[in-house]
């Protein structure tokens, strides 16, 4: 997956590849795997064990590229975070014409495999912005 980000003057290049790339990986999560269930008034995932999260293995290649423009230094926050979850829908729906109506989305259809965050690398989901 690749980014570009207009972060202003960079000071901290690294801190701010690791603040994109841990967005872009926390939308992914989010969008894909993160869900929690009410079973009699009870939430049912009490640890981690029972919360699916992104794994390693299923995150795709991150590239960040960062493109310097004329404002002052600043902070850099999460952008990618809020843009994951509609450009993963989209690529969804470009590859197999579903439609995903809510978060996480549902990949027990037959779109799971392309629905992968290394398969939507191959459909044409390479860039966020």
């Amino acid at each position: 997956m690749v980014t570009a980000v207009d972060p202003g003057l960079v000071i901290n290049s690294n801190g701010i590849r690791a603040q994109i790339e841990g967005a872009v990986l926390m939308g992914l999560s989010a969008t894909l795997k993160e869900r929690i269930t009410v079973k009699d008034g009870m939430i049912q995932q009490q640890n981690f064990n029972s919360y699916e999260l992104l794994r390693m293995p299923d995150a795709p290649q991150l590239e960040t590229y960062l493109v310097e423009g004329g404002r002052p230094p600043g902070g850099i926050g999460e952008p990618p975070l809020a843009l994951i979850g509609p450009s993963v829908g989209n690529a969804i729906f470009a590859a197999t014409q579903n439609a995903c109506a809510s978060y996480p989305f549902d990949l027990t259809r037959r779109d799971r495999e392309i629905a992968s965050p290394a398969a939507l690398v191959q459909t044409g989901f390479h860039s966020l912005a």
